[in-house]
């Protein structure tokens, strides 16, 4: 598995000449993350693993055009996202009828009872947002994107970026407070 930027910048070269194995070795170290941030996109499981599959497919593609400037995760996660708004495109009759329970973790992944309920709370919360803003946030919390990243990917302004974040931020607090609350 890749420890390190430079293990990934000779793994993606290597993917660039042929080898896939190389490229085995980024999707096996990166799976999780691109999988993650799919599924606080779509909300729905199964749809997320489709557009991975998809994602890494595209990546090894277009591997060639992964500089070494950067990060392998921020990416790839950018061409995962890119296929998630293809998909949302073709399909937003569908995705807007995805239920929210495909997205939420067996309970044999969470520590404890109390964590999957945290993450529940955390889910509904998220699911209270304009679904533009909570794309911002899985953008910026769950891919780690930087404010900058976000808008080069998004094409929106900079200030656009961070003021829409930080209203979604604290309407998110809001809403957990409310929740632990009752």
């Amino acid at each position: 598995m890749p420890e390190s930027h430079d293990e990934d910048v000779r793994l993606a070269a290597l993917t660039a000449v042929g080898d896939i194995n190389a490229y085995g070795e980024l999707v096996r170290h990166y799976q999780s993350a691109v999988l993650g941030m799919l599924i606080q996109l779509t909300r729905h499981r199964a749809v997320a693993e489709d557009i991975a599959q998809d994602s890494f497919v595209r990546g090894f593609t277009r591997i060639s055009q992964y500089s070494g400037t950067g990060s392998f995760r921020s990416w790839i996660c950018a061409v995962a996202y890119r296929e998630w708004l293809m998909y949302r495109r073709q399909n937003r009759h569908d995705h807007q009828s995805l239920e929210l329970n495909d997205n939420i973790q067996d309970a044999d992944n969470m520590d404890t009872a109390t964590s999957l309920i945290d993450q529940m709370d955390l889910q509904q919360a998220l699911n209270c947002l304009p679904a533009d803003d909570r794309e911002l946030l899985v953008l910026n919390y769950v891919a780690e994107f930087s404010h900058a990243d976000i808008a080069s990917l998004t094409e929106l302004p900079l200030g656009t970026i961070k003021s829409r974040i930080k209203r979604s931020r604290e309407k998110l607090k809001s809403l957990l407070g409310g929740v632990h609350n009752d």
